[in-house]
Order: structure tokens, then C-alpha cells, then sequence
């Protein structure tokens, strides 16, 4: 798998294929059935002889949002062969993983509501917050040796680490005012893109894949994070926390360069970087943020990214033995570029 993010020339709008309207609900709906017995395992996984423990942990549970993460597990797992039980376990590991990121996300950000819903942080402190997502990361652990399987434990290992890795350089840069392209997709591999390319790579591995296939899906859920990603930052910029249902603002609250402001940078004089970076972090001065950003074409250039990302992970499909099996992955892409809208 590569380690850098390419940046190929984007198709013109005329020769590229157009989104085709679909919802990433719509788009894991294939393997509902399977995210339900996702759910159910970490649901038992969870269980302690804590009730007061396990209503806070009920909180948690009740506010999964789509799975999209577990989901590329098993859809991966399905163009690349048959699931099996591997697969459940393999994806209740991934969204374990990603929850316990998003409790001690919130903590950070200082979030106050999470997939429409008030945070754990906000319910029940910021140390139960932290602990819980601890816990989370225990329970993985216990899951994971279960596997017996040292190249699922490599996969795994790495990708928690490089998801460490991400969010302790973005938090290393956070108050710089001024991050480069770079050191941002540096960041983005590893806080989102490392968790989308092992949820891909475990799905294809458990399947039985050969090491061509497994290294191309891990390259799809790559792009595929990094474009995610991308639209993230664009949400927190635009969205409404009502269709978003998290906390919006959160980047700029926290002192955080994403790609948009990185672009508004490098097109201005010395003069007028001085001037924005002094602003930059001003609640007050958002929407005046905002409209230097869509006039200089920083938000266009953001979308256009993430565009080619998904292309770039859609192009990996191609290692598929035929169209139909890459078809739900295609279609995961193709709303990911709607998402930001």
C-alpha cells in the first residue's frame, strides 16, 4: 500500500461519472442483516456486572450512527469471497476502535452533541468519557486474541497506532495557524484513512483474498478515508448541525488548519496571510471566513479533492473479477462526493 496520497489531474466534469443520489444508508443496506449481528456482539462484548456502568455504556450503543466502517468489512469481505463469523468479529473490532476515538474525540473538541444526541462528555464528564473509550479499547483487545491470526493482529495493531499517530500530530500543529498540504494528508492517513484501509484489508484477508486483491482494497479504503475525511472538514465548515447531528465549528473552535483554510493560504501575499491567520480562529469572523474561502476557490478546491479521492478508490476496484462485486464499494464512493452538499 502506498504511503503517499497521489494527485493525479482530475477527469474533467464532462468525461467523469455523475453521483448517483444514493445515501451511505442506502449503500450498506446489503449487508444490514450482517451489521445487526455486528451490533449484537459488541452489545454482549460490553456487558459488565456494573449497572451503572453498563447505562453509560447503553448510551454509547444507542448512539451508533451507520457503521460505515464494520460495514467495509463485510462488503469488502463479499466481493472478495464469503463471510463468515470472522467477519462480525473483525467488524465489531473496527467500530469498537472507532468509537473509543470518537469518546476521547469529544473530549478534546469539547463536543456537546454526537449523531444527534448529547455526548458522553457532556452527560457524564470528561473522565467518564475517557475511561469508557479505555475500556472499549480493552474489550478490543480481548476480541482481537481471539483471532488466533497474526497478520489480523499486525492489521489491527498498526491501525490503531497510526490512528494515535494522526491525531497527536494534528494536535502538535493545532495552533500553528499555518499547516501544509503535506503534514494535513499526513494527519488524515492516519486519524480517518488508516481505520477505512484495515477495515478493508480485514474484510478482503478474512476472505480468503489474494495478496493482490488484499492490497487493493486496503489502497480503496484508503482514498476512501481520505476523502471522507475531506468532506468532514467541508461539513464542519458548512453543514447544519441538524443534518450533520454533531457539534459544527469544531476545527476552527479547536484551532484546526483544514484543507480549505491550507488552500486560502497559499494564495495569498504575506500581508494577507498575516491578516486571515490573525482572525482565523474567531468565531466571530466566521462567516467572513467563509466568504474568503468560496471566493478564492479554497471550498471548490477542497470538493475537488475529495472528487478525485473517491476516484482514485474506485479505480482500485478494478483488481475485482468483475463489476457487480465492486458495485456497493462504487456506490459508497459515489456518495461520499454528495456528502458535503
Amino acid at each position: 500500500m502506498k504511503n503517499s496520497l497521489p494527485m493525479p489531474t482530475p477527469d474533467p466534469p464532462s468525461t467523469r461519472k455523475k453521483p448517483q443520489g444514493r445515501s451511505l444508508a442506502d449503500c450498506i443496506a446489503p449487508v444490514s442483516t450482517e451489521l445487526g449481528k455486528v451490533r449484537d456482539f459488541i452489545a454482549s462484548q460490553l456487558d459488565t456486572p456494573y449497572e451503572e456502568m453498563n447505562r453509560v455504556l447503553a448510551h454509547i450503543l444507542q448512539g451508533r450512527g451507520k457503521m460505515l466502517r464494520p460495514a467495509l468489512v463485510l462488503l469488502s469481505g463479499r466481493a472478495v469471497g464469503e463471510l463468515t463469523d470472522l467477519h462480525i468479529e473483525l467488524a465489531a473490532i473496527i467500530e469498537m476502535i472507532h468509537t473509543a476515538s470518537l469518546l476521547h474525540d469529544d473530549v478534546i473538541d469539547e463536543a456537546a452533541t454526537r449523531r444527534g444526541k448529547p455526548t458522553t462528555n457532556v452527560l457524564h464528564g470528561n473522565e467518564a468519557a475517557v475511561l469508557m473509550g479505555d475500556f472499549l479499547l480493552s474489550r478490543v483487545f480481548g476480541v482481537g486474541i481471539r483471532c488466533k491470526d497474526l497478520e489480523i493482529l499486525r492489521v489491527l495493531s498498526e491501525a490503531a497506532c497510526r490512528l494515535c499517530q494522526g491525531e497527536l500530530l494534528q494536535n502538535i500543529h493545532r495552533d500553528s495557524g499555518c499547516v501544509s498540504r503535506e503534514i494535513y494528508f499526513e494527519i488524515v492517513r492516519g486519524k480517518t484513512a488508516a481505520l477505512f484501509s484495515a477495515a478493508c484489508r480485514l474484510g478482503a484477508l478474512a476472505a480468503g483474498g489474494q495478496e493482490a486483491v488484499v492490497e487493493a482494497m486496503a489502497e480503496y479504503g484508503l482514498h476512501l478515508g481520505i476523502a471522507f475525511q475531506i468532506t468532514d472538514d467541508l461539513l464542519d465548515l458548512l453543514g447544519s448541525e441538524n443534518v450533520a447531528g454533531k457539534t459544527l465549528g469544531a476545527d476552527l473552535a479547536q484551532h484546526k488548519v483544514t484543507l480549505p483554510m491550507i488552500h486560502l493560504f497559499e494564495g495569498l501575499s504575506p500581508e494577507e496571510a498575516d491578516s486571515v491567520r490573525s482572525e482565523l480562529f474567531d468565531a466571530e469572523q466566521r462567516n467572513r471566513l467563509l466568504m474568503r474561502l468560496k471566493q478564492n476557490g479554497s471550498i471548490a478546491y477542497a470538493q475537488e479533492q475529495a472528487r478525485t479521492c473517491c476516484d482514485l478508490a474506485v479505480d482500485a476496484l478494478r483488481c475485482l473479477p468483475s463489476d457487480a462485486l465492486g458495485q456497493p464499494l462504487r456506490h459508497i464512493a459515489s456518495a461520499l462526493v454528495m456528502r458535503h452538499r
